[in-house]
């Protein structure tokens, strides 16, 4: 998970990363499994909806496509199936609840 966290900006392999720990893939897997209940991509996704989640409601005025690419994202179905799985709404459906949590809170 601490890899993870260290190379959230870029767009992960789980190959690549248990290559980068010296570990084999499914030794990997199994510890996360373990210790955590998840695979590789789904930690990898959780962690990556995180980060795109906290990015819309610090700027909900921010190009979701570029998030997406800075977050280092496959894609943005990619982006949009994850968040979805991991917070039950859309990015772009989160970011107009962001915007308009926002404008309510300009008014008042």
């Amino acid at each position: 998970r601490h890899t993870i966290h260290q190379r959230r900006f870029e767009l992960l392999n789980p190959d690549e990363l248990c290559e980068g720990l010296n570990l084999s893939r499914s030794r990997a897997e199994g510890i996360l499994a373990e210790i955590a209940g998840t695979s590789l991509l789904e930690e990898i996704g959780a962690i990556k909806a995180a980060l795109l989640y906290t990015a819309i409601a610090e700027d909900p005025g921010a190009d979701l496509a570029i998030l997406i690419g800075e977050l280092g994202f496959e894609n943005l179905f990619m982006a949009c199936s994850i968040f979805r799985h991991c917070h039950g709404i859309s990015p772009m459906r989160f970011r107009v609840q962001c915007q308009q949590s926002w404008h309510q809170s300009q008014v008042a």
